[in-house]
């Protein structure tokens, strides 16, 4: 058997009990699959989201912060250079970290990252329609059915 195994099924054979009853301590029991689902887990889970709604209706998104962790001259520069045409700025893919590129390099990435066909395929037309549409229909089964909570139809953007 494979650690951690209770199953009582000898892995080798063709997926039926073992024989030998001193292989499995619980071979004198039934075996039914649990349907057992902890209702604390997913009371708690709801008052998580609910709590996470609550917190984001009270910010107001429409009032400027009232002070800056930076300095005046780092304020200034990150201002200039997000000004800055010639500049882009973006997250590095991993660790948090941004990354400044001339605007000339840049494009000259993107465009051997996407002309790199083992990685990328053109398409003959724009899919989010379709995506967007699937999600959307399987979001609405989903809290229909009771898998998901009716919360996630707010996180759907159309």
């Amino acid at each position: 058997k494979e650690i951690g195994d209770v199953s009582g099924r000898d892995p080798s054979s063709d997926g039926k009990r073992s024989s030998t009853p001193t292989d499995d301590p619980f071979s004198c029991l039934p075996r039914t699959p649990s349907t057992w689902t902890s209702s604390r887990s997913l009371l708690a889970l709801e008052l998580f989201i609910q709590n996470c709604c609550r917190d984001i209706n009270r910010l107001n998104f429409t009032t400027p912060l009232s002070h800056s962790n930076l300095s005046t001259p780092k304020r200034t520069a990150i201002d200039s250079l997000r000004n800055n045409p010639d500049w882009v700025i973006k997250p590095a893919d991993k660790g948090g970290a941004v990354v400044v590129w001339r605007v000339d390099l840049y494009k000259a990435e993107t465009a051997r990252q996407l002309l790199d066909t083992s990685s990328y395929l053109p398409l003959d037309h724009d899919p989010t329609d379709e995506h967007q549409a699937t999600i959307s229909s399987t979001t609405t089964d989903l809290i229909n059915s009771g898998s998901l909570h009716p919360v996630a139809s707010n996180l759907i953007v159309s």
